[in-house]
């Protein structure tokens, strides 16, 4: 398993855009859709940082991704609401659940 995490830095006064154009044009679903992300999420830190990470089968998974056109043309209309973006990928070495909810 593989899990990506992209930075981004929205620009000033711009993270509540950010987070609806996200929402608007489904990037966490179309990762899934697309590409076999197993599952999705965006946070925002309180300095407005926002981690976008998802879970992904094989790193080949997620390479697709990054070549998919259709993350392109998310990434054109980030543009003028991102200021900076960085992203890092690593192999998953050791993971605890809390099993809630299983009987």
């Amino acid at each position: 398993m593989y899990r990506s995490m992209l930075t981004l830095i929205p620009a000033p006064g711009r993270t509540a855009e950010v987070i609806e154009a996200y929402r608007e044009l489904k990037v966490l679903e179309q990762a899934i859709e697309l590409c076999g992300a197993l599952s999705g999420e965006l946070s925002v830190a309180e300095d407005d940082t926002i981690a976008v990470l998802a879970l992904w089968p094989t790193e080949q998974d997620y390479q697709g991704w990054l070549e998919h056109p259709a993350r392109a043309e998310i990434g054109a209309a980030m543009e003028t609401l991102v200021t900076t973006s960085t992203s890092r990928t690593g192999r998953i070495s050791l993971s605890a659940h809390s099993g809630a909810g299983e009987k």
